[in-house]
């Protein structure tokens, strides 16, 4: 019984840790494109109006809304789009 406790234990863990990833939250009234560099290269997210984006580095990024600066980010980190500015939460 202990043995499958510990076992169901490890698993939540793991599940958790590689659930995790960059949020970006747009709470403004427009959407953006927001450039999402990687080790693997760069991309054009596109977030909606009120969107919330999950998953969008797994593994970190630097994320660059434009002309409005850019934000560096881990894993388990959030950004918030606001008034056209991005900030980590």
């Amino acid at each position: 019984m202990r043995y499958v406790s510990l076992v169901s234990a490890f698993l939540a863990v793991f599940a958790y840790g590689s659930a995790q990833a960059t949020q970006i939250t747009n709470a403004d009234d427009e959407g953006y494109a927001v450039i999402v560099v990687t080790t693997a290269g760069e991309k054009i997210t596109k977030v909606a109006a009120g969107e919330i984006m999950d998953d969008v580095c797994p593994e970190g990024c630097t994320l660059i809304l434009g002309d409005k600066g850019e934000v560096i980010v881990t894993a388990d980190d959030s950004v918030t789009i606001e008034n056209g500015t991005m900030t980590l939460d």
